[in-house]
């Protein structure tokens, strides 16, 4: 009986179920088969391939920088907010989307703080708010980050009007 109560600890320990008739007799009782995911890939588990280009998605560009490249009247929009030097591409890259990248524009302009540390802190998973507390306490970041995005979304707004209106022409 000393052997038991050791083996019947150390099997529950282990997650093993034990019956009460296997627990007097020290056993585990048979334990069901977990359920595994198999490896192997099935038809439905297959990546699926399409004739869609890198670039296109559903019939949208994937990169919003060169969609705003597409586009000339947001195009030069976002030139006169870039800093000098700086490629649209390239400040584009990491931002989740057009609005993020041109709020963070809006921002850099209106603070007069540098696009390169609120772009680092907000592709560091910031958001804009906290990147502006962050980089000048002294402002309402939550007014700050507000007139940003409010600025940018007419920015989309307008280029998205102008670019219809020519379409249907």
């Amino acid at each position: 009986m000393k052997f038991v109560l050791p083996t019947v600890i150390l099997l529950s320990l282990m997650g093993a179920a034990l019956s009460p008739a296997t627990a007097i007799a020290g056993q585990a009782a048979p334990a069901a088969a977990p359920r595994v995911k198999a490896l192997t890939p099935t038809a439905d588990s297959a990546p699926k391939t399409t004739a869609k280009t890198k670039t296109e998605t559903a019939g949208k560009p994937a990169d919003f920088g060169e969609r705003i490249e597409r586009n000339p009247q947001l195009a030069s929009r976002v030139h006169a907010l870039l800093p000098p030097g700086v490629d649209l591409k390239t400040a584009a890259e990491g931002f989740k989307n057009e609005g993020q990248f041109l709020a963070a524009l809006h921002a850099s302009k209106n603070l007069n703080i540098s696009f390169g540390l609120i772009r680092s802190k907000v592709i560091g998973h910031k958001s804009l708010g906290q990147a502006i507390h962050e980089l000048q306490s002294e402002t309402n970041a939550k007014a700050a980050a507000k007139a940003a995005e409010d600025e940018a979304a007419a920015d989309i707004k307008t280029s998205r009007t102008l670019r219809t209106s020519a379409s249907s022409q």
